[in-house]
């Protein structure tokens, strides 16, 4: 039931495992790279919300409305306007899956600089999403140049650009930080979305500034369309290596 109205979608998009939504990316961290002291998981799901967006939108005043609101958080607009509940929104999951990050070199460089010697700091970082066929995260990659992936660009923001990651970190807590969910609304049907990076600029598919962490699905390549929604939830954590 979406809106009070029966839908019948596609099953094979609707046919992932349920989860509780109020759950979602709230992962521990499964273990530190290797010899190093900075882990980090990207938690992503892909929900189906087509059929929520003409109710969310049904005026462009409506859709200002539920944006000033609740930015792209979606789910959350449509659970607080009782589109849909808790439940109706697990039935809207296509799939669930973790990336394990790799910290860069130009990663490594930029945490070195600022914490022990206080310059060119910056204060603002950003997540994006990951394309190609088979991509690689390699340690040398820069925003310049990363022969193993492109950068995935169909979706739409609030902002049009990519979203910001420090808006969406908590608090840090016993050497551990996590960010609420991070959403990007797919526009285009066809497409495969295969990890996600962060970094400094914010500009959609520019090859600006740097690269911090990347990482690509555990399970290989998602297949997503027009409508999906993808959630993003990062959870860093430094220890003594």
């Amino acid at each position: 039931m979406i809106g009070g109205e029966t839908t019948e979608g596609d099953p094979m998009r609707n046919s992932a495992q349920s989860i509780d939504q109020a759950n979602v990316g709230l992962i521990v961290p499964r273990g530190l790279l290797s010899g190093g002291i900075h882990a980090g998981l990207y938690d992503v799901t892909c929900h189906d919300v087509r059929d929520l967006l003409p109710l969310l939108s049904a005026s462009d005043q409506g859709r200002d409305q539920w944006r000033r609101e609740h930015g792209d958080d979606i789910l959350g607009a449509a659970i607080a306007r009782k589109i849909v509940d808790l439940a109706e929104v697990r039935s809207l999951l296509r799939w669930r899956d973790q990336i394990k990050n790799l910290l860069v070199n130009t990663g490594r460089d930029e945490y070195l600089t600022r914490l022990w010697k206080a310059t060119a700091f910056t204060s603002a970082h950003f997540c994006g999403l990951i394309d190609g066929t088979t991509p690689t995260i390699a340690a040398a990659d820069t925003m310049a140049s990363h022969a193993g992936w492109v950068e995935f660009t169909e979706y739409s923001t609030t902002s049009g650009n990519r979203p910001s990651l420090t808006s969406a970190l908590g608090a840090v807590s016993a050497q551990s930080l996590s960010s609420s969910a991070i959403q990007y609304l797919v526009n285009t049907n066809g497409l495969d979305c295969n990890g996600a990076f962060t970094a400094t600029s914010s500009q959609l598919g520019a090859s600006g500034g740097t690269l911090i962490t990347g990482g690509t699905f555990t399970q290989g390549n998602k297949s997503v369309d027009a409508g999906d929604l993808l959630s993003v939830t990062m959870t860093f954590t430094m220890a003594a290596s």
